[in-house]
């Protein structure tokens, strides 16, 4: 079966690293991508995935923030798999998100790391 995940990072190289990684785990999986959280919650709110892959430190709305909206208010992503990967994972950040059953992968992504967690969710 085929998944839709997706992408929130407003770096587009990652997004493409992202994409070319998740290949790898889903041949074929469908992707659609946001460059921030603002536009990632307006996307989870029309469009059902199978899996959520964000950066934290975003403009607009960060991926805790993009998260926060996607878990409280009522949209067809509200118990998605998320997957936030960021370079600024620190002990309050990582317990907050331990807290919301969030799984999370510190970059520059390790693709052991990263294929493990993407399995672990999905």
């Amino acid at each position: 079966m085929s998944k839709k995940i997706l992408i929130v990072d407003d770096e587009p190289e990652l997004i493409e690293i992202i994409s070319d990684a998740l290949l790898t785990i889903f041949p074929d999986a469908t992707f659609e991508s946001a460059p921030n959280g603002e536009e990632g919650f307006a996307k989870a709110t029309i469009i059902k995935f199978d899996i959520i892959v964000t950066d934290q430190k975003m403009p607009k709305k960060t991926g805790v923030e993009m998260i926060a909206s996607i878990r409280t208010q009522v949209n067809l992503n509200s118990k998605t798999p998320i997957l936030m990967l960021t370079g600024f994972l620190d002990k309050q950040l990582r317990a907050a998100l331990k807290s919301r059953g969030i799984a999370f992968a510190e970059k520059p992504i390790q693709m052991e790391t990263f294929t493990k967690e993407i399995l672990s969710i999905s």
